[in-house]
């Protein structure tokens, strides 16, 4: 998006290849990846599961066209397992998602609010894998003599820090 010349401080994925001279990035903390399961799942009482104990699972995923960055992301820690995914369904909606999950249609990975936590029909279960988690940035294309910009930058930089 930044690179798109949109002025907008964007949270994503830190992009799989550099983004280019026009665009600038501030990491922030990578978030845990867990599985979403049906509550009376086989693995859904397990304190955390193996990439390869889901091998057999089919996955709700968001739609894709292209893929997004945090679902090659999470392609990529399967394949570290020599396991490719099975999509079940494609979904452009987190509760409509879960509730596909809590009616046994798939799996889902991702990082959980507490929104996707509250659910009682589905188990949130962390993935066992120290590569299970989602690298992300703040993202802008730069531009001189932007004032607000700087003052931004100057924020993030000190909250990096801390």
């Amino acid at each position: 998006r930044a690179a798109q010349g949109r002025r907008s401080f964007p949270h994503c994925p830190i992009p799989d290849e550099p983004a280019g001279p026009e665009c600038a990035t501030v990491p922030l903390p990578p978030l845990p990846l867990s599985v979403a399961l049906p509550a009376d799942h086989a693995l859904a009482s397990r304190t955390s599961v193996a990439i390869p104990t889901l091998k057999s699972e089919r996955f709700i995923e968001g739609p894709t066209s292209p893929p997004t960055a945090s679902e090659r992301a999470v392609n990529r820690l399967f394949a570290r397992h020599g396991i490719q995914r099975q999509i079940a369904q494609r979904v452009d909606d987190l509760q409509l998602s879960l509730s596909l999950v809590a009616s046994g249609m798939g799996a889902m990975i991702g990082y959980f609010a507490a929104n996707a936590r509250n659910r009682t029909d589905v188990v949130i279960v962390p993935l066992d894998d120290p590569h299970a988690s989602l690298t992300r940035a703040f993202a802008w294309r730069t531009s001189p003599g932007l004032p607000v910009l700087d003052e931004l930058l100057g924020f993030l930089g000190e909250r990096a820090a801390a």
